[in-house]
């Protein structure tokens, strides 16, 4: 039986005073599960994803995730926690262009030791971990040539954000739009690399896009529209 590994219940956030951008009665998703979240632009899916990671807090209802309440940890707790069990893939990437492809990978081992003691219980070395996912990610020749960040494709730049999400195992794998920047053949091999390498880790994941040609690649797909009473949409 699979667990939860991510829940919320009578979760309430407004921007504005008395005008709700999220009223989420309830939403479950299991562990290891592939879902896509859809809205339109402006829908709150931005506001649903902070709430998730513990960027924000709800003014009311909670949020559990890997069974633990985030709405209930303090701001450097939540920072650790997020570290920790949630991996990120940025619209923008975030990749900094002064550091190597494996810096950029093992920059999320920085800021975590339980990931980076899971990437070291498995290959010895943070160096070991993120040449492997690099690797595996079709990255070697840009690897041994030593290249940076910025000579890199957006393609290539997209999979070493994949990686850095990736190293450590992650509980959670929440990816931002991911695909926006990519005509529809990379982002149909980017969706597949990115379903194989998560089903691999066990990593629950969690992929928001308004583009409806992927839901054929996930577990479930979740409409905002179907679980946000709100009725009102954000900025983002």
């Amino acid at each position: 039986m699979s667990m939860v590994a991510v829940t919320l219940e009578q979760v309430k956030y407004s921007w504005k005073k008395g005008v709700p951008t999220i009223d989420i009665p309830k939403c479950d998703i299991k562990e290891g599960e592939k879902v896509l979240i859809q809205g339109p632009s402006g829908s709150g899916k931005s506001t649903l994803l902070s709430l998730l990671t513990g960027l924000l807090i709800p003014d009311s209802g909670t949020i559990s995730v890997m069974g633990h309440d985030v709405t209930l940890l303090s701001p450097s707790k939540r920072d650790g926690f997020r570290a920790d069990h949630i991996g990120f893939i940025f619209q923008q990437f975030n990749l900094l262009p002064y550091l190597s492809l494996k810096d950029n990978v093992m920059l999320a081992c920085r800021f975590s030791p339980a990931r980076m003691q899971r990437a070291l219980l498995q290959y010895v070395s943070m160096e070991n971990a993120a040449e492997h996912l690099l690797i595996k990610l079709g990255l070697e020749q840009q690897l041994r040539q030593n290249v940076t960040v910025s000579e890199l494709s957006i393609g290539q730049q997209q999979r070493v954000a994949v990686a850095r999400a990736l190293i450590g195992s992650p509980e959670v794998l929440i990816a931002d739009e991911p695909t926006s920047a990519l005509d529809a053949a990379s982002r149909d091999a980017f969706i597949k690399l990115l379903l194989t390498e998560t089903s691999q880790h066990n990593s629950t994941l969690l992929l928001v896009s308004h583009d409806e040609t992927l839901k054929h690649y996930f577990d479930r797909t979740i409409l905002l529209k179907n679980i946000n009473n709100a009725g009102v949409y954000d900025a983002a």
